[in-house]
């Protein structure tokens, strides 16, 4: 997996938004920085670049919709989930 752009989420600083590519497909996905602090900078935003991630939740309720959690392994062996809000092609 690559991130190749992480922000803090504007409403609420202890989300970060990804834009990353995994597989071969384009994903917004949206977790919370390493920090619960509510301050919006020094949270901890991950750092563009290669990833590995596996799938942890992938539902279809219908065959047009679906429901998908990515688990990131961090260089330091400790993992962070963040859910799809956004995909492409």
């Amino acid at each position: 997996m690559h991130v190749s752009y992480a922000q803090y989420d504007p409403v609420n600083g202890i989300y970060e938004i990804l834009t990353a590519v995994i597989d071969g497909k384009h994903y917004q996905l949206e977790g919370f920085t390493s920090s619960s602090r509510t301050f919006m900078h020094g949270n901890g935003l991950l750092n563009p670049g290669d990833y590995a991630a596996k799938l942890t939740k992938d539902e279809h309720k219908t065959s047009f919709e679906s429901l998908q959690v990515f688990e990131f392994l961090l260089p330091d062996n400790t993992t962070r989930s963040f859910s799809v809000i956004g995909q492409g092609e």
